[in-house]
Protein backbone atom coordinates (compact mmCIF):
# COMPACT_ATOMS: atom_id res chain seq x y z
CA UNK A 1 0.00 0.00 0.00
CA UNK A 2 1.34 3.57 -1.18
CA UNK A 3 1.31 6.44 1.07
CA UNK A 4 -0.96 9.02 0.53
CA UNK A 5 0.34 11.94 -1.49
CA UNK A 6 -0.38 15.23 -2.67
CA UNK A 7 1.20 15.78 -5.97
CA UNK A 8 1.33 19.69 -7.48
CA UNK A 9 0.03 19.88 -10.74
CA UNK A 10 3.49 20.73 -12.40
CA UNK A 11 4.88 17.27 -10.78
CA UNK A 12 2.05 15.75 -12.04
CA UNK A 13 3.08 17.08 -15.72
CA UNK A 14 6.82 16.15 -15.18
CA UNK A 15 5.28 12.94 -14.43
CA UNK A 16 3.09 12.21 -17.60
CA UNK A 17 5.48 14.21 -19.94
CA UNK A 18 8.43 11.37 -18.82
CA UNK A 19 5.60 8.72 -19.45
CA UNK A 20 4.64 10.17 -23.09
CA UNK A 21 8.96 10.49 -23.53
CA UNK A 22 8.64 6.36 -23.55
CA UNK A 23 8.84 5.39 -19.43
CA UNK A 24 7.59 2.48 -18.41
CA UNK A 25 4.63 2.53 -15.62
CA UNK A 26 7.45 0.96 -13.58
CA UNK A 27 10.57 3.05 -14.04
CA UNK A 28 8.21 5.80 -13.21
CA UNK A 29 7.22 3.96 -10.54
CA UNK A 30 10.63 3.45 -9.46
CA UNK A 31 11.81 6.92 -10.18
CA UNK A 32 9.39 8.97 -8.77
CA UNK A 33 7.21 6.73 -6.50
CA UNK A 34 4.26 7.26 -8.06
CA UNK A 35 1.57 4.10 -7.47
CA UNK A 36 0.43 2.29 -10.94
CA UNK A 37 -3.01 3.33 -10.46
CA UNK A 38 -2.16 6.92 -9.49
CA UNK A 39 -0.45 7.43 -12.93
CA UNK A 40 -3.32 5.69 -14.58
CA UNK A 41 -5.65 7.99 -13.57
CA UNK A 42 -3.81 10.77 -14.39
CA UNK A 43 -3.16 9.28 -18.06
CA UNK A 44 -7.21 8.65 -18.41
CA UNK A 45 -7.46 12.51 -17.06
CA UNK A 46 -5.03 14.12 -19.36
CA UNK A 47 -6.16 15.57 -22.60
CA UNK A 48 -2.99 15.38 -24.69
CA UNK A 49 -3.11 11.49 -24.14
CA UNK A 50 -3.74 10.11 -28.06
CA UNK A 51 -4.74 6.36 -26.24
CA UNK A 52 -5.87 7.64 -23.02
CA UNK A 53 -5.66 3.65 -21.48
CA UNK A 54 -1.93 3.02 -20.25
CA UNK A 55 -0.07 0.33 -21.34
CA UNK A 56 2.75 -2.08 -19.21
CA UNK A 57 4.74 -3.02 -22.09
CA UNK A 58 5.82 -0.42 -25.10
CA UNK A 59 7.65 -1.28 -28.06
Amino acid sequence: MYPKVKYSEARKEEIINAYHERASMRGIQRIYGTAPATLSNWLKKSPDTDNPTPTTCKT
